[in-house]
């Protein structure tokens, strides 16, 4: 094998240009431990991905999977029939990631950090998105209108992976489709109106809110023609 590294006799060849001390000579030492002998070395140098013939999208969400349960819920998420920037709001609230008022007030950029929608809890993306009073009506009203018992999941991942098992179980093609992308019609919505009472000190009242989640799947539906 011909590399400036490697002597003929198959040694390493390590030229420092000063001499070391005694604590980098023991970290060469441990590295050389790691690397190994060099004459096990290929010419050829890849990447190992074990769970398929190469990476892909595909099987490194496979490799995602735990007891068959999904633990990023990536075929819900990225929603052809949902705009690509309500679904990049969405994958930060699968972890937890928007600027509710617990970050800004941890920051010490705010001092009050009651959600902005109810005025009672602290606004964690969890109870914002999905146990604030005022977004659990809405989501009531949907559920009520799809006649289906349903609990509201801990956080936004769970919840989205939950729902989207729900979708596959629905049998008019038209309805699975309207109810997947119900949440993120609410969650687009009621972010809006929290950017709008917070910067412009603007507010809907629930009525209003339902309204405009029905609107937003309409404008949605008709971009991708699920409503001919």
């Amino acid at each position: 094998m011909e590399n400036d590294l490697i002597s003929n006799e198959g040694s390493w060849i390590l030229n420092f240009t000063r001499n070391l001390n005694e604590q980098e000579m023991l970290e060469v030492e441990n590295l050389l431990q790691v690397i190994g002998d060099p004459s096990r070395l290929s010419n050829e140098d890849s990447r190992p991905w074990r769970y398929g013939e190469g990476f892909s999208v595909a099987n490194a969400y496979v490799a995602l999977e735990t007891g068959s349960l999904l633990s990023f819920p990536a075929n819900q998420l990225w929603n052809s029939n949902v705009p690509l920037k309500v679904s990049f709001l969405v994958w930060t609230l699968c972890f937890s990631g928007a600027p509710t008022f617990d970050y800004l007030h941890n920051a010490g950029l705010i001092q009050d950090p009651k959600c902005v929608l109810c005025d009672e809890c602290l606004e964690t993306n969890e109870h914002f998105f999905l146990h604030c009073n005022l977004v659990f009506k809405i989501w009531s009203y949907f559920l009520k209108r799809f006649e289906i018992n349903w609990v509201l999941s801990r956080n936004v991942k769970t919840n989205l992976w939950e729902w989207g098992d729900k979708c596959q179980r629905r049998s008019r093609n038209k309805k699975k489709k309207i109810w997947s992308i119900l949440p993120f019609s609410i969650w687009w919505c009621i972010w809006t109106e929290r950017n709008a009472r917070v910067h412009n000190n603007l507010l809907k009242d629930l009525d209003q809110l339902i309204t405009d989640v029905k609107c937003l799947m309409f404008n949605w539906g008709l971009k991708s023609q699920l409503f001919p």
